[in-house]
């Protein structure tokens, strides 16, 4: 009755009374304590048992985790070389550390090829080069590969483990251009072209701004009358048939033509982002007894005004020419009266050579050159090319920025962008004579004193920072800005202020910018050594 009552209530015993060290051993003192008859005497003196079972814990919760980012949009340059996928936030760049790589690693879509390479330009920025994507393509961001940019208070396992990655059910579709660069047709070809020779070729395959991609459409067109008979028959023929096939090129059998006329054509050409451009062709056909006049190259080109170059000029006596005649003279102009030839011309020793040097030719303006040959039996013959000038920049050269200096030897230091210049007059005009206006807009940092300064803004080719001991350890965030009519160049610069005198270099050069590959140029420099020691 003692084993099986509760211990609570159990009656006390002789043997749960004697003290442990002196009670006698009784059968149920010494059965194993597992057995269900065990005496609670012998329980009560057992050391208590301890339950060391370990449970599973549950991982840390990442707080405030953000979402994964989305594509926002997908958007073609302006020229169609290029695309822009942006997301609506800073992103992990899917863990690709390589300059570039196969876009498909990152995006997804029909018209998406495994050779389309892409670069990342920013943590939300991805610039694409494709090769069949179009305006209207569909864009998707491949599933699981995207995550938020990882934030300062998390540690890297926890960004890779525990962002939400991209779904797979946002769909962005590529928009066009928002300024589509049209193509430009460039045709070479002989204005003048001797019946003696069996054909002529226009060629257009030299036109550019195809945005990456061959021209969807090369339209020929003869512009001539019916009442020509046979020719205007075969051109129109001609011109259907390689506009037809998109070719370059159109050629014409001088046999089917009548010397002494002249046939004209247009070509329109279109790139596959909806740009065309168009020109006007006009072939003479040349009596055999006339000379024959060619300038080698494009008939029409299109030059910066930085550009130097030469015309070439050919000529001969025609097959049929008169025996013992010779070509007496020979002379270059200039048609539309936009630019003497006189000193131009006679400093080239061929006289078929026409040498056109740097900024001799205005931006913004087009010139027609044109050689004309005599014979000693007054046959003429003449040949022109035509020069369309664009306009250019303005290029900010700044010195005395990216760099540390001192003022603690009481000196100021100058910040000079006197010799910022136009590229359409070239660098030896300085900046404030070829009517460039400099500013300066500054902004302090590095220290309590330069945080609470304002910024600057200063109208002047020269920034100088005068000699303060308030400035040692401050640094200057400059903006300069070069501004001529609608145009405008920036330039981002810094200058760090040191707390002692430290080494610093000079160069001094006679002008800025380029110079011929044949000259020999001396830059002359000067050490200034640190009284820091």
């Amino acid at each position: 009755a003692a084993d099986t009552a509760p211990t609570s209530t159990a009656s006390p015993t002789a043997a749960d009374t004697a003290p442990t060290s002196t009670a006698s051993p009784t059968a149920a003192d010494t059965a194993p304590t597992t057995s269900p008859t065990a005496s609670p005497a012998a329980n009560a003196t057992a050391p208590p048992t301890m339950d060391y079972t370990l449970w599973p814990t549950a991982s840390p919760v990442v707080a405030n985790l953000p979402d994964a980012p989305l594509l926002e949009s997908v958007v073609f340059s302006d020229n169609g070389f290029e695309v822009y996928a942006t997301f609506d936030a800073e992103t992990n760049r899917a863990g690709i550390t390589a300059p570039s790589f196969s876009c498909l690693d990152l995006l997804v879509g029909p018209d998406l090829r495994h050779e389309d390479e892409c670069f990342w330009v920013s943590d939300d920025s991805v610039r694409m080069l494709p090769t069949a994507l179009e305006p209207g393509s569909v864009v998707n961001v491949k599933a699981h590969t995207l995550a938020a940019k990882c934030a300062p208070e998390h540690d890297a396992d926890s960004c890779t483990s525990d962002y939400p990655t991209s779904p797979d059910s946002v769909t962005v579709y590529a928009y066009p251009p928002s300024n589509i660069i049209p193509p430009v047709v460039q045709a070479q070809y002989k204005g003048e072209v001797s019946e003696c020779e069996e054909s002529f070729t226009i060629d257009v395959s030299g036109s550019y701004n195809n945005g990456g991609r061959s021209f969807t459409a090369i339209n020929w067109t003869y512009v001539g009358d019916a009442s020509e008979g046979a020719p205007y028959t075969y051109l129109v023929e001609q011109a259907r048939s390689e506009t037809a096939h998109a070719s370059s090129t159109l050629t014409a059998s001088i046999a089917q033509l009548v010397a002494g006329n002249s046939y004209q054509f247009t070509v329109v050409i279109r790139n596959w982002l909806g740009g065309e451009d168009s020109t006007t062709v006009i072939v003479r056909i040349v009596p055999a007894s006339d000379p024959v006049v060619e300038i080698l190259g494009p008939t029409e080109r299109v030059l910066a005004p930085s550009a130097a170059f030469e015309l070439y000029a050919r000529d001969e006596l025609g097959c049929a020419a008169t025996p013992g005649s010779d070509i007496v003279e020979r002379s270059w102009t200039e048609t539309t009266g936009n630019l003497q030839l006189d000193a131009v011309d006679s400093a080239s020793q061929r006289p078929q050579t026409l040498p056109i040097t740097a900024f001799m030719l205005t931006a913004r303006e087009t010139y027609v050159f044109e050689y004309r040959v005599t014979t000693s039996d007054a046959k003429t013959s003449n040949a022109t090319v035509k020069v369309e000038v664009t306009e250019d920049v303005l290029i900010v050269d700044v010195l005395g920025c990216n760099q540390t200096v001192s003022l603690a030897d009481g000196g100021a230091h100058v910040v000079d962008a006197q010799y910022s210049y136009d590229a359409e007059l070239g660098p030896s005009i300085a900046g404030a004579a070829a009517g460039i206006a400099s500013t300066f807009n500054v902004s302090f940092s590095g220290t309590p004193y330069c945080n609470a300064m304002e910024s600057v803004f200063w109208a002047s080719s020269q920034y100088i920072i005068e000699p303060s001991n308030a400035l040692a350890g401050c640094r200057l965030e400059m903006e300069i800005t070069a501004a001529k009519g609608a145009r405008t160049a920036r330039e981002h610069c810094s200058v760090n202020v040191a707390n002692s005198t430290v080494p610093g270099v000079r160069a001094y050069r006679d002008t800025v910018g380029r110079v011929p590959t044949t000259s020999k140029v001396v830059i002359r420099g000067e050490i200034i050594g640190s009284t820091a020691g």
